[in-house]
């Protein structure tokens, strides 16, 4: 893809679905850390990581029983 190209798809993607652009903007967090070994999380990822770390502070861990129960959704 020449930069053309991507200019063009960049400027098309400001007329997408916020959840679109929001898709685009994981993918190409994906891509860079990929190139530069180093990730950045977005905003909701952020939110959803401080409110996990919040849940493990108070004890607040997955029972055996909820983890065999996922477990099985994925045993075919």
């Amino acid at each position: 893809m020449n930069q053309t190209t991507l200019k063009a798809v960049l400027e098309q993607a400001e007329h997408w679905a916020e959840e679109d652009r929001q898709d685009l903007a994981d993918y190409a967090r994906v891509i860079e850390a990929r190139r530069t070994g180093t990730y950045r999380v977005s905003e909701t990822e952020r939110e959803a990581l401080t409110k996990s770390l919040k849940e493990a502070d108070r004890g607040e861990f997955a029972t055996d029983a909820m983890i065999s129960a996922a477990a099985k959704r994925f045993d075919r």
